[in-house]
């Protein structure tokens, strides 16, 4: 079997303890994990506590069908890898360091899960199978996915107009590593509206303070050129926008004398 059924964790929870362990664990320059150092700590903190964690490279027909695997036991968690593997990430190859980050995020995920002291958590050279019956928050391999791309591109310092392009080459990991973090960075980014809605916006709210006779004399103005009416107008050969009024702007206006001043003239004195 290629996936394991743990217990549920959402993406959100997963970015959050990215997020809390990135605090204090050996990072690069750029604020991303430094996956080999944290690998040869003697001990990590894990979501089930903190564990001794062991390291062992092994020759590459000692584990014919995987690039590395996770054994769990009580108190100790050992991740054990090709020797090739690490050699390929210590020359910084983005594949080999994301199969590392991958198994490291078995580590900090699933040391006390059910898993533990009964399967080892391996990543398949070929890739690990997707089995319908394992809902996506419960599989252990997309936890284990999901929180090695956090930790390689820390949430605060991606953001969403980036090129996939590009944030695979700066934070040197495989392009659908990178695509897999924009998506969800612009899927929790806050959503901007157009400036054109935000116009009638303020417009509506800036409605609910114009008098009566603002609004009457406002009826009686000229349209301003490529404007709607009921959002700009002309005055005394100024325009002056209906959510500017009693607003010292450029587009800004009074009434005085039961007539609409611009309020540029009085800003130009």
């Amino acid at each position: 079997m290629t996936d394991y059924n743990v217990d549920r964790l959402s993406t959100d929870k997963i970015e959050e303890f990215a997020r809390n362990f990135l605090a204090n664990c050996p990072k690069l320059p750029s604020g991303a994990i430094d996956i080999l150092k944290s690998l040869r700590s003697p001990t990590v903190k894990t979501i089930h506590g903190p564990k001794v964690l062991r390291l062992t490279l092994v020759a590459d027909d000692l584990l014919p069908d995987n690039f590395a695997q996770m054994w769990a036991g009580d108190g100790r968690v050992t991740v054990t890898a090709r020797t090739s593997l690490w050699n390929q990430a210590e020359a910084s190859d983005p594949n080999a360091l994301k199969e590392l980050r991958h198994e490291f995020g078995h580590v900090l995920l699933h040391s006390g899960a059910r898993t533990k002291s009964a399967v080892p958590l391996d990543r398949k050279l070929g890739g690990n199978a997707v089995h319908k019956f394992i809902e996506p928050d419960c599989s252990a391999e997309k936890q284990a996915d999901c929180i090695a791309a956090c930790l390689a591109m820390p949430l605060g310092k991606i953001s969403p107009p980036m090129d996939v392009r590009d944030v695979s080459a700066d934070w040197n990991v495989p392009l659908e590593e990178a695509q897999w973090r924009l998506e969800r960075v612009r899927l929790i980014a806050p959503k901007r509206i157009s400036r054109a809605l935000e116009r009638n916006i303020d417009s509506l709210r800036t409605g609910l303070s114009i008098t009566e006779q603002a609004c009457a004399l406002w009826d009686q103005l000229p349209c301003a050129p490529d404007s709607s009416p009921a959002l700009a107008r002309m005055a005394r050969g100024f325009m002056i926008e209906r959510n500017q009024y009693n607003r010292y702007t450029q587009t800004g206006w009074t009434v005085e004398a039961g007539k609409i001043v611009p309020l540029m003239l009085k800003m130009q004195g």
